[in-house]
């Protein structure tokens, strides 16, 4: 195809290299896949995504150019999009993994350009291609003392009527040397002000003051961040045993406030709910609602995990009616020794497991 002008935007999720190399390559993955979808969904349909490279998501509009207006406000959408998910994604975190514990460290940076490009089909996708399409990738490393700005080029600046406009924005010109391409030259702002402007999302999570009576007590020789992270996840605990069913079906790749979750057995399905979470010092708790309909079983469970040093955890359960409901006594009895027995088996398989943390 011929060469044709086109806008090109690149947003740009910076920390990524050190996000992705943590050891929990599964969860960061998930967030990632979120965060670019996020990007992708408020760029809207106005701009061909070529590539996703990872971190960036490469897109382009051919044509003339959009006024500078149209390019920051489409800019600060894609951001307050990006920062709002990550605010509720930190929000309903549970996990004590490196990556959701790392997710409010991801920053968003644009840049700008205009210039020619080549559209080349491969096999039924269409990728953007040519010299400008390198000189936008290549501004993406450059001396800016920020991780979160719009970076728009001279070239772009150029082809556009209200380039002095500020869009409330400060400004600063500068310029990168590349080799094989030179000098360019392009004006930035930082979003700091934009960024303080976004509202924080509502919260999510309950905080649940009285767990209820206690159900069970076991001591276990493993540290306590790892016995939290088993007892969290829905898989973990199906596949020690400590949940006495026989199948978990888990509806959330990661766990967090809100997920759901089932546990099926003979007889009964359990219906989980994952609705609040408490850290303090060296201790988590971790409350769910556990109902089975059919059997007018409503209930709020609770896992405490308690660091006693020297890689040993306290593992105590409570339990208590949900609002509106009696605890069902005859059900009680039967779920509490169920409880106690998949208790042992899970300290056993927790005990077994390697250790990932350090006390």
């Amino acid at each position: 195809m011929p060469a044709q002008q086109a806008t090109i935007l690149i947003p740009d999720i910076s920390g990524y290299t050190e996000f992705v190399s943590r050891t929990e390559i599964d969860h960061s993955s998930h967030i990632l896949n979120r965060l670019l979808e996020t990007i992708v969904a408020a760029a809207g349909e106005d701009y061909v995504i070529s590539e996703v490279e990872g971190d960036a998501v490469l897109m382009y509009r051919k044509g003339s150019p959009p006024s500078k207006k149209e390019i920051i406000d489409q800019c600060v959408k894609i951001f307050r999009a990006f920062h709002t998910e990550l605010r509720e994604m930190n929000m309903v975190s549970i996990c004590q993994c490196g990556s959701c514990r790392g997710i409010s460290d991801m920053t968003l940076k644009f840049v700008v350009h205009f210039g020619a490009i080549e559209e080349i089909n491969v096999a039924r996708f269409v990728k953007a291609s040519g010299l400008d399409m390198v000189i936008a990738h290549r501004l993406l490393k450059n001396n800016i003392d920020s991780h979160e700005y719009i970076l728009v080029t001279k070239n772009y600046l150029s082809n556009i009527s209200d380039a002095d406009e500020t869009m409330q924005l400060a400004w600063v010109p500068s310029k990168e040397a590349y080799d094989a391409i030179g000098e360019v030259e392009f004006n930035f702002a930082k979003l700091d002000a934009v960024k303080k402007s976004i509202p924080e999302p509502e919260q999510k999570k309950e905080i649940i003051s009285d767990l209820g009576i206690q159900s069970n007590q076991l001591e276990i020789e493993a540290n306590y961040k790892d016995v939290f992270q088993m007892i969290m996840d829905p898989d973990q605990r199906q596949s020690s045993g400590g949940g006495g069913m026989k199948e978990t079906i888990n509806f959330s790749p990661i766990p967090h406030i809100g997920a759901k979750h089932l546990c099926v057995d003979d007889a009964f399905t359990l219906e989980v709910e994952y609705i609040g979470f408490t850290k303090t010092g060296k201790e988590f708790t971790l409350s769910e609602t556990q109902r089975i309909p059919s059997m007018n079983f409503y209930t709020i469970y609770s896992y405490t995990v308690t660091d006693l040093g020297s890689n040993r955890s306290m593992l105590t359960t409570h339990i208590k009616a949900e609002e509106g409901h009696e605890l069902p006594m005859e059900l009680l009895t039967v779920f509490k020794a169920m409880e106690e027995e998949g208790m042992k088996s899970f300290k056993a398989y927790a005990e077994k497991k390697p250790q990932k943390a350090t006390a």
